[in-house]
């Protein structure tokens, strides 16, 4: 499901977005550092004022879920991975968002080590198509803390 290219392709992105939010802020300190010299103190504060929230605004809109997915996929394509057999049982509904990160809900039953069944919850990311299952399907899973990175 993840590989190098889509951890290439998410920087890329962020790097995007980086871009479109400092050339901005940029302008807007330059024009404020010319109000400054020319000593007028109402349109440096104004300026001052328009550039923090705007760069509020913007960051914690554009770049934050991008930054967060980014190091998502970091930790799914370089961290450790467990494997895991189960049945299916259903896809949450709802999304969950983990970590700033937007994830669907899918329980397995699984067997612990003395065959006793217990469910399990697994995050599937939500940009990825959902895969179809049916329920009492078996499936094997290869995930991250919970996150599936493969699914069979």
């Amino acid at each position: 499901m993840y590989s190098e290219s889509d951890l290439v392709s998410a920087r890329k992105q962020l790097r995007r977005r980086w871009l479109c939010l400092l050339l901005p802020s940029i302008l807007l300190f330059a024009l404020q550092v010319f109000y400054i010299t020319q000593r007028n103190e109402p349109m440096t504060t104004a300026l001052g004022i328009i550039l923090v929230v705007l760069f509020i605004f913007a960051f914690e809109l554009f770049v934050l879920p991008v930054q967060k997915y980014t190091r998502f996929v970091r930790e799914v394509v370089t961290g450790p991975h467990h494997d895991v057999d189960g049945v299916f049982e259903q896809f949450d509904a709802e999304t969950s968002l983990i970590d700033g990160v937007v994830f669907r809900g899918m329980h397995v039953t699984c067997l612990d080590d003395l065959g006793d069944p217990y469910d399990r919850l697994f995050y599937l990311d939500a940009q990825k198509p959902a895969p179809s299952l049916s329920k009492g399907q078996k499936v094997s899973i290869t995930y991250h803390d919970r996150q599936i990175i493969a699914l069979s």
